[in-house]
């Protein structure tokens, strides 16, 4: 993984963060859980490579 693919992957994390913190704030659940989805893929995508 190159530094760019792994700053790709933080940058996931972070989007899917902000994107649940807003969702809570507005106490939108579906949001919420979409948001949470994200946060997992994003996991995922960067751990997968380093299994």
């Amino acid at each position: 993984m190159t530094w760019q693919t792994y700053r790709q992957h933080g940058t996931q994390l972070r989007d899917a963060s902000v994107a649940l913190t807003q969702a809570v704030d507005l106490e939108n659940f579906d949001a919420a859980r979409a948001a949470i989805g994200n946060m997992q893929k994003a996991c995922s995508n960067c751990h997968d490579k380093w299994r």
